[in-house]
């Protein structure tokens, strides 16, 4: 995506993000954030766990429209947590949050399935406007 339109403030965003991060300041960070822009949030510590709440998440009818996926965790990394959730068959965004970005690792993260990438650390209305950008999208193909 080569253009992220800008954050309009009085805007909320109406979506339900599903952040998959082990780093304590980085959940309290973005939670906080997302909450007070109005994102439906719920927090996983691990790539398994991140894999696993897709999967019930799809079970009872009740998917995610973003994925926000740091990409070094314990248990399940994010890189192959992101390819076995597009492999169910995920079609919302996935986002890698990470503090690591590098040419060669994005084409990693790419080829796994992420749609975008936020190196950290993020300036925070950075991630509110990329986020509203994969909003408007879910909206236009809705």
């Amino acid at each position: 995506m080569n253009h992220i339109p800008q954050f309009d403030k009085t805007a909320a965003l109406h979506t339900r993000i599903l952040l998959v991060e082990d780093a304590i300041d980085d959940q309290r960070l973005i939670l906080k954030l997302l909450v007070n822009a109005g994102a439906r949030m719920t927090l996983e510590c691990n790539g398994r766990a991140g894999v696993d709440r897709i999967i019930k998440a799809a079970e009872e009818g009740q998917q995610f429209d973003i994925i926000l996926m740091d990409m070094q965790m314990p248990v399940l990394d994010g890189v192959a947590a992101t390819r076995q959730i597009r492999e169910l068959g995920f079609q919302g965004a996935i986002i890698a949050v990470t503090g690591q970005d590098t040419p060669s690792l994005r084409s990693i993260w790419s080829a796994a399935g992420c749609d975008m990438f936020l190196a950290k650390p993020f300036v925070p209305k950075a991630l509110l406007e990329c986020l509203a950008s994969f909003q408007s999208l879910a909206a236009v193909t809705a």
